[in-house]
């Protein structure tokens, strides 16, 4: 796993591509969003539109990304959650807690709610 990171009014933009498992990738992520919120960021899109695959390590650290910026009172929006993730997120049930979103505009939009 890899991602890049567009911050713009105040949003921070996760693009994480390849595979999401956990391990030192999560330190990555989790140091990366650390950084962000420091910076004072509180509004997060993590981005899985490029992500070919997921195992529960990796949705268990995306659920612990969650919960750094929701104990910072940061909102956190999952955006393009592949239908191949989707059944990953049924069958573990972790990620029943994230709001989900198909597009970006819809990410920033839901902030405002």
């Amino acid at each position: 796993m890899n991602f890049d990171v567009e911050t713009q009014k105040g949003i921070a933009h996760f693009i994480i591509k390849g595979n999401v498992m956990g391990g030192p990738d999560g330190a990555k992520l989790h140091d990366a969003i650390h950084a962000a919120l420091n910076k004072g960021t509180r509004k997060f899109i993590l981005d899985l539109g490029k992500v070919k695959f997921a195992n529960r390590s990796g949705v268990g650290m995306l659920v612990s990304g969650k919960e750094t910026i929701e104990r910072r009172n940061g909102h956190v929006v999952l955006l393009k959650v592949a239908e191949r993730i989707q059944s990953l997120k049924i069958i573990t049930d972790l990620l029943t807690h994230f709001k989900n979103v198909d597009t970006k505009d819809e990410a920033i939009q839901s902030f405002d709610n």
